[in-house]
Order: structure tokens, then C-alpha cells, then sequence
């Protein structure tokens, strides 16, 4: 008796995002732009090391100007990927 285990490559995440400015002062809108279908995601909007968001295209406020480090940890049943 042989058992088989079919990998499809094509539902491997590689997380990937875009942004834009948002409708409000200092905000921004993420989009989620990732193939391999995900079915979740997690957001560090501000760059602590804490996921802020679990939304697949966030949009997010920040209290005052600057730079910040944006990740993007999306997954599926196969595993995931991160942007940053």
C-alpha cells in the first residue's frame, strides 16, 4: 500500500503589500497584495512587535508623523510568509 502527499506550490503565501494615504490626517490604507491565497493575516502598523490588525486591508492611524516599520504576516493551511 502506497500513500501519496500532493504539495500544490501555488498555495505557498508570499506575503506582499501595498499603501496609500488614507481619508484622515496621518493615516494610511494597507492592501493586502499577497499570493498563495491567505485566509489570515497579522499587522505590526507601528513597528513594536505587536500585531495591531488581523484585517486583510487595514486601514490605520497613526498619532503623529513620521517613519515606521510596517509587517505583514499572512498564512494559509500550508504555512505563511512576512513582508516588511
Amino acid at each position: 500500500v502506497r500513500d501519496f502527499i500532493v504539495a500544490d506550490p501555488q498555495l505557498l503565501v508570499q506575503a506582499s503589500f501595498t499603501w496609500a494615504p488614507g481619508p484622515l490626517p496621518n493615516s494610511i490604507q494597507f492592501t493586502d497584495t499577497s499570493t498563495g491565497s491567505p485566509t489570515l493575516w497579522s499587522w505590526d502598523l507601528d513597528g513594536d512587535n505587536v500585531p495591531d490588525s488581523a484585517q486583510q486591508n487595514p486601514l490605520w492611524s497613526y498619532g503623529t508623523s513620521g517613519a515606521y516599520t510596517v509587517t505583514l504576516t499572512a498564512s494559509n493551511a500550508c504555512g505563511g510568509g512576512t513582508a516588511t
